[in-house]
């Protein structure tokens, strides 16, 4: 089914290569940041139960918070705008091509579900954009970033996690 959607995507979405090169890399740059909390959380609670000064620590966290915040956000942004792009020429690209029938053609067919057609057209449009970069790419990138750091933590435990990760993926 996706098949067949997916050339179409391809197509329709010239006009906002930069944009979703953008989009991609600051979800990256995100989900990268997203992992890095819990190392910063784990050294503020070490340094908590050491007695050391800890407000470097929170002040790292609170950084890290913000630009994690202002990169989704922005993602949120480029994300938004390449959808509502890709919609509309996908709804052009359809009313296009049901403007290429000859007029005998919709006298003889009810129009009404040419048109709703055209619009679950555009909806999967969006729909395998929305798969692709919230679930799949989302679910890779994140497999990748916690073997990566697991891997420097403990090499054992990353294999495990890699492991399981192919398995059940």
């Amino acid at each position: 089914m996706y098949r067949d959607v997916w050339k179409q995507v391809f197509k329709l979405t010239k006009k906002s290569h930069f944009q979703i090169i953008l989009s991609v890399v600051l979800l990256t740059a995100t989900l990268i940041l997203i992992q890095l909390k819990p190392i910063v959380i784990q050294k503020l609670i070490d340094g908590a139960v050491a007695g050391e000064n800890i407000s470097s620590y929170v002040i790292q966290m609170g950084i890290l918070l913000f630009v994690v915040t202002v990169f989704f956000r922005l993602f949120d942004i480029v994300a938004v705008k390449v959808m509502t792009r890709t919609y509309e020429s996908s709804q052009n690209h359809a009313m296009e091509h049901i403007m290429k029938h000859s007029h005998a053609f919709f006298t003889d067919n009810f129009s009404g579900s040419l048109v709703a057609k055209s619009k679950r057209f555009a909806n999967s449009v969006n729909a395998v954009y929305e798969l692709f970069v919230f679930n799949i790419y989302n679910a890779i990138l994140m497999i990748i970033i916690t073997t990566i750091i697991l891997f420097f933590k403990n090499k054992f435990i990353a294999l495990i996690f890699l492991g399981w990760a192919i398995i059940y993926s």
